[in-house]
């Protein structure tokens, strides 16, 4: 695998991403209800992703007050795994940003192996190159971890 830390800055690709789920806990099954991603290179947007997913399962109240999303703004929508494809195409050797990173990790993580392209443990932690896909063992940035470090 590339050693991305031994790239300059202004050439590691970087991904922003976004994600809203039907909960705050993708251990207990909350699902993907919509993801977003821009791909950066030298600083340049080369390429975005943005969908919302049926999740298969039903919204929570408290999930549809924070992101707005009803059951029926995604009951007719793909699966997370139609989607896949071209969220990963965007997401190949990438360091991603995210707010509140680990959440969004686990999200996509539980997707992926739901989905059949993560195989084995879902974690946040890198995966055996025999597990499956490597998204896991992208590089994360939180920038939710960033602005409690450098702002309170």
């Amino acid at each position: 695998m590339l050693e991305q830390w031994d790239i300059p800055l202004d050439e590691l690709p970087l991904v922003v991403l976004d994600t809203e789920a039907t909960g705050l806990y993708p251990g207990l099954g909350h699902r993907l209800t919509e993801v977003a991603a821009v791909r950066y290179e030298k600083w340049r947007p080369v390429a975005k992703v943005s969908h919302m997913v049926y999740p298969e399962r039903p919204i929570g109240a408290q999930a549809s007050r924070v992101s707005g999303l009803t059951d029926d703004d995604v009951r007719d929508k793909p699966l997370f795994a139609d989607v896949a494809p071209e969220l990963l195409e965007i997401l190949e050797g990438a360091v991603m940003v995210a707010h509140n990173a680990p959440f969004d990790a686990n999200l996509l993580s539980l997707e992926l192996f739901l989905s059949h392209y993560l195989h084995g443990r879902v974690s946040l932690l890198p995966t055996p190159p025999q597990a499956g896909h490597p998204l896991p063992s992208n590089p994360w940035l939180c920038t939710l971890l960033l602005a409690r470090q450098y702002f309170t």
